[in-house]
């Protein structure tokens, strides 16, 4: 245990204590062996029940007993019913089942074997006293309101008592009264608190009235202990499930749609609102030919992808639909509602009101971590581009004083952040923003000097980007380029990038790579993955230590790719 210190023993006791350990083995390896013999030769008895609980009280945790025990239970069930006992005699031996799989809980409150028993047990009895189990269930949980082997017998008696949601979510208002700290109590209101379709979003939301109850609650929670995180996972949890761009949740209850689409030269691009099935993408399509060669465009999984493209033959006039039901002419399609949804955010009152909370509170607790999160996750998703200022100090200070364990995450938001601001900025003379302008057919967009180290959700763009200008940024890998299968410039100049990713081979327009002022050094591994690239023309290295190696990697490539080791 900890903070316990070691008592030194002597020889004398080490000896005792040794004796008394061969005593108890020998003892538990008799009693095996019995019962393996009496298993052995079919008899299952009372007797064997008795040697099974002699080692289980001791230990519960040896399943193999426990399966011996519902072994014999069977068997004895088998024997009562062809008229041996009669039924009051089985129900006498599941009630002793009962009290020694709660005992064995008394002594082990996370035995998996005994709670696994109990419930084998409630299921095989004619009348078993649901209520006392229940109540078993809520001592237990006050005792460790985190057992989650209690929890998910608490389930399996709930269903048996037939339960109703009404009576589920009193009971775990009772619990996160009673210990604001019980996630598993804020947990089961998540699941259980009724949802109803929200005719805009199609998202299904709490009612209103519920979600300002729940945000009192939270409230109350946050105000009573500011540093308990428990409460704090729950508000996320609810501004997360009100986020206009929810529908990008692998979670969410809204219907998979495309988002954008297009066609370039015979090539079809088309993302989704989340990730989906080849068989689920060409519901949305007509005129697309059987024979047709689709590939899911991601770095992770062949079978499910936001992104999809498609080789067509000829100029077919292909037809997309934004719900599976309405087609129309497909050109260059863009979902602008559900774009400006994604990158510009939009008041939501709840959101607002947790937001509202979170500042009050801060009044008081300057320094607490939770609130200044909270507040910018809800600026975050409100009021990026208004509040860009705001979040990125805000995330700055989590990351260097009050959370520095959480920076990495911290400097991630913020260059989620940075991105986005650079998309909703607009360039000098021009009347649209870039994001506009790329969904608008804009094929090139330039994201320089942004201090920005991922390419966040890129792959939203996939139909339209075809030049990308990345310098200036802080970006070790550009591997989310791959999910621009358009692609046939890349610029990647002033980055600390050690080498080319492989994955570029799988673009197969890309014409020219750009790495100047990069850490590019290996001879070998950039020219073996500049040789798989199949229509790379142009690679530009200056300033790279790469540069003295330029024999080497001319040997690799030959005339294939014109290299550019110094500027013109």
């Amino acid at each position: 245990m900890h903070f316990v210190k070691k008592v030194p023993t002597t020889a004398q006791e080490k000896a005792l204590k040794e004796k008394e350990r061969s005593i108890k083995l020998k003892s538990f390896c008799q009693l095996r062996d019995k019962i393996f013999a009496k298993r052995a030769l079919g008899e299952y008895d009372e007797e064997i029940l008795n040697l099974c609980e002699a080692i289980l009280a001791k230990n519960p945790d040896i399943y193999t007993l426990w399966n011996i025990r519902r072994e014999t239970l069977e068997k004895l069930k088998e024997r009562c019913y062809a008229g041996d006992e009669d039924a009051a005699y089985m129900e006498r031996i599941y009630l002793n089942e009962l009290g020694l799989t709660e005992q064995c809980i008394k002594a082990n409150p996370k035995s998996y074997s005994a709670w696994f028993q109990r419930s084998w047990i409630l299921n095989r009895q004619a009348s078993p006293d649901l209520k006392k189990e229940l109540n078993l269930c809520e001592l237990a949980l006050k005792m460790d309101c985190r057992n989650f082997h209690c929890w998910d017998h608490r389930r399996i008696v709930a269903r048996m008592t037939k339960l109703t949601d009404e009576e589920e979510l009193t009971f775990s208002q009772k619990l996160v009264a009673d210990n604001f700290s019980n996630f598993s109590a804020w947990h089961m209101r998540m699941n259980l608190i009724p949802r109803v379709e929200d005719a805009n979003s199609r998202e299904k939301l709490m009612r209103l009235e519920d979600a300002k109850e729940e945000i009192k609650r939270v409230a109350n929670a946050i105000f009573t202990d500011p540093e308990d995180q428990s409460a704090w996972m729950y508000a996320r949890w609810i501004i997360d499930l009100y986020s206009p761009s929810s529908f990008l949740n692998e979670e969410s209850s809204c219907p998979i749609v495309p988002l954008s689409a297009s066609i370039d030269s015979n090539l079809l691009i088309v993302v989704f609102t989340r990730s989906t099935t080849l068989e689920n993408v060409v519901t949305f399509f007509r005129r697309i030919p059987l024979d047709s060669k689709w590939r899911s465009v991601s770095r992770f999984s062949a079978e499910s992808s936001r992104a999809w493209e498609c080789s067509l033959e000829g100029s077919a006039n292909v037809e997309i639909s934004k719900d599976g039901t309405h087609f129309e002419t497909l050109t260059k399609f863009a979902r602008m509602d559900l774009y400006k949804r994604i990158f510009c955010g939009g008041s939501v009152e709840i959101i607002d009101s947790v937001r509202a909370h979170c500042e009050e509170l801060m009044l008081e607790e300057k320094n607490n971590s939770s609130a200044l999160l909270t507040v910018t996750q809800c600026l975050r998703l409100t009021s990026p581009f208004e509040s860009h200022s705001v979040i990125i100090h805000n995330l700055d200070r989590l990351a260097t004083t009050l959370d520095p364990l959480r920076a990495n995450m911290y400097k991630s938001f913020a260059s989620h952040e940075r991105l986005r601001y650079a998309l909703l900025s607009k360039v000098e003379g021009e009347i649209s923003n870039r994001l506009e302008s790329i969904l608008n057919g804009e094929g090139r967009i330039a994201l320089t000097y942004l201090k920005i180290d991922e390419l966040h959700n890129i792959d939203l763009l996939a139909p339209f980007i075809a030049e990308i200008d990345l310098r200036g940024n802080s970006l070790m890998d550009v591997s989310e380029v791959v999910l621009l299968p358009l692609l046939t410039s890349l610029s990647m100049d002033e980055n600390p990038i050690e080498k080319v990713p492989s994955s570029l081979s799988s673009l197969s327009r890309l014409e020219f790579i750009s790495a100047a002022s990069t850490c590019l050094s290996d001879s070998v591994t950039v020219g073996i993955t500049l040789q798989s690239c199949p229509n790379l023309r142009r690679f530009l290295y200056c300033q790279t230590p790469l540069v003295n190696e330029t024999a080497n990697l001319r040997l690799s490539l030959g005339e294939k790719v014109r290299l550019i080791p110094y500027y013109l």
